[in-house]
């Protein structure tokens, strides 16, 4: 990784969302039944989107939307999404799993809103003078 230091034994990239969260923002690898698995934040918020607790109904749903979709860029992502999934012995951990990220991306999202609140209400002419 160019540009990373270390700091209390933890790695970090250049960009301020890396350091404020304390990990990599692009994959992350989750360790699940025995088996690494790399989820994008696309991929997170598909399972959002369209995940429930249920493993089977979960890779059904996401085949069902891969079929509906027009999108052939989306259409991947959703299919790859799928068969990541449907790779066997998921079954077992997914709740789990699931749990988690319904956790993550409810507080991934409520950042989000925070960061838009505090953009809205800034002044930013105050802190650098009239643009030009």
């Amino acid at each position: 990784m160019t540009g990373a230091y270390q700091r209390n034994g933890k790695r970090w990239g250049d960009s301020g969302q890396e350091r404020i969260a304390g990990k990599t923002a692009g994959k992350q690898t989750i360790n699940y039944g025995g088996r690494n698995m790399k989820l994008s934040i696309e991929e997170k918020k598909i399972l959002y989107a369209f995940g429930c607790g249920s493993h089977e109904n979960t890779v059904r749903r996401l085949k069902w939307v891969t079929a509906l979709t027009v999108d052939e860029k989306v259409k991947r992502r959703v299919l790859c999404l799928a068969r990541k999934l449907d790779d066997g012995g998921a079954g077992e951990w997914y709740p789990c799993f699931y749990r988690h990220l319904r956790l993550e991306m409810e507080g991934y999202f409520e950042a989000k809103k925070h960061i838009r609140m505090v953009e809205k209400s800034t002044d930013w002419e105050g802190f650098y003078g009239k643009a030009v």
